[in-house]
């Protein structure tokens, strides 16, 4: 009997619990997504990279990395030129100790321990195109998904593992429409990557089959206990 249990509770999660794939796209829902602090909290920007049409004019991008990318210092501004809707090649590798990111063959490395530093810590990672600004998103940690994206897209890579504890590379493109976002510089046109905690819900289907499986479980116990024993 304990053999029949344990095997409808296997069930029961196998059923209730689809396997995922490495990395697979999801689409949170309110709440359900939560972007993590960076270590320094005076700090302005973002927790990740962010590769940005920099000053109007100039066309170079702008590619700032760690928890205060809008900070003195924390860009390479001039590293790679952009040209008018010409796409360009750039990888992301993001470990738990350090982030590089190449675009054009130039690589823009930082490491943990200093104010630039971006530890990967949670398991989702999302992808942000702003206004100008185009992507084409190649693979994520192997997994091919070929995902282009336009201005105002957000897309979220997650991972059921945690990238399997060591990190993972994002390969891929990224263009600029047009000059100078939108004449006025900054960080009005680019291409963000932040990482976070996707807090995963259960569809509605998933819930009934565990429910089931529940159901199953306790059916057996119940038959267990009326069954008669032996004198």
């Amino acid at each position: 009997m304990k053999k029949i249990l344990f095997a409808a509770a296997a069930l029961a999660m196998a059923v209730g619990s689809p396997a995922l794939a490495a990395v697979t796209l999801v689409t949170p829902g309110v709440g359900e997504f939560v972007v993590q602090a960076p270590f320094d909290p005076n700090g302005a920007g973002l927790y990740g990279v962010e590769v940005r049409s920099g000053k109007p004019g100039a066309q170079d991008w702008e590619i700032g990395v760690g928890s205060g990318t809008s900070q003195a210092g924390h860009f390479n501004q001039g590293q790679a030129t952009w040209v008018t809707g010409v796409d360009q090649a750039f990888s992301l590798t993001w470990t738990a100790s350090s982030l590089s990111f190449t675009l054009n063959g130039v690589t823009t490395v930082t490491d943990a321990g200093v104010g630039k530093s971006a530890p990967l810590v949670g398991n989702t990672l999302r992808v942000a195109v702003k206004n100008l600004a185009f992507a084409t998103i190649g693979t994520v940690d192997g997994v091919a998904f070929n995902q282009a994206m336009v201005g105002g897209d957000n897309l979220y890579f997650y991972s059921a593992d945690n990238f399997g504890g060591d990190g993972f590379t994002v390969t891929g493109t990224m263009r600029m429409r047009q000059g100078g976002s939108q004449g006025v510089g900054g960080s009005t046109d680019g291409v963000t990557f932040k990482n976070g905690q996707y807090n995963a819900v259960p569809e509605p289907a998933t819930w009934a089959m565990m429910i089931m499986g529940f159901g199953l479980t306790g059916s057996l116990i119940r038959r267990r206990r009326l069954a008669p024993t032996a004198a």
